[in-house]
């Protein structure tokens, strides 16, 4: 989820002023902590968790350190987002990696946050060249949703594309830009995934190389 920031070229790899980026579901805080940790990035984070009991898991057991550049706000994200848009607040990248705990036909998205009304105020902030990427984990008998999913957020942005990671997982990547989907830019896009991996060291550009021929959006 991370590397799409920069797949897109929302965000870029050193840059000369901060980048302002949105996390909401914390998890177990390992993308907090690939973001607060690598200096050159200039990222200027915030998370915002639901439940309290989140944010101490992953400070006592994962090395959440929060300072004035990675803050964690204890907040219903769909209010979060809300409020945001109101004050004006604009993200160059957001990650949705909010899922239930149990077993869900829907893991991930909550549907809380698949809402007309939630995503406009999304698409409201997030950067005219930003992105938006949701994690989206599906039980195999609701593969189905994931294309549901995919026509609910274009309606809201210019370009939104399914990129497959897995038999049963995607990500959910919209944009405020015309033509940038994974297909329209392919090429450009699997050179950033190669930059990505030199620069970090992911190696995702096989998983990239193996699903991108299922890659499916706005063409």
């Amino acid at each position: 989820m991370v590397a799409m920031g920069f797949i897109t070229e929302a965000l870029e790899f050193d840059p000369h002023q901060w980048q302002n980026v949105l996390i909401i579901g914390l998890g177990g805080g390992s993308m907090n902590n690939f973001l607060s940790a690598v200096d050159f990035i200039m990222v200027n984070l915030t998370t915002v968790e639901l439940e309290q009991s989140m944010v101490e898991l992953a400070t006592d057991w994962f090395g959440l350190a929060e300072s004035d550049t990675n803050q964690v706000v204890i907040e219903d994200g769909v209010v979060f987002v809300r409020e945001a848009a109101k004050r004006g607040e604009k993200y160059k990248s957001i990650l949705i990696d909010a899922c239930f705990n149990d077993n869900q036909p829907i893991v991930c998205p909550v549907p809380e946050l698949t809402k007309s009304d939630v995503i406009k105020n999304m698409a409201e902030i997030l950067d005219d060249g930003g992105v938006l990427t949701v994690n989206v984990l599906c039980m195999r008998d609701s593969i189905g949703t994931e294309d549901v999913l995919l026509k609910t957020f274009e309606e809201h942005f210019p370009t939104c594309f399914l990129q497959r990671f897995s038999a049963n997982q995607r990500l959910l990547v919209c944009t405020n830009k015309e033509k940038r989907s994974f297909m329209e830019q392919k090429d450009r896009f699997m050179e950033n995934v190669r930059k990505v991996d030199d620069r970090f060291d992911f190696k995702i550009s096989t998983v990239f190389s193996n699903y991108s021929s299922e890659s499916s959006g706005s063409i």
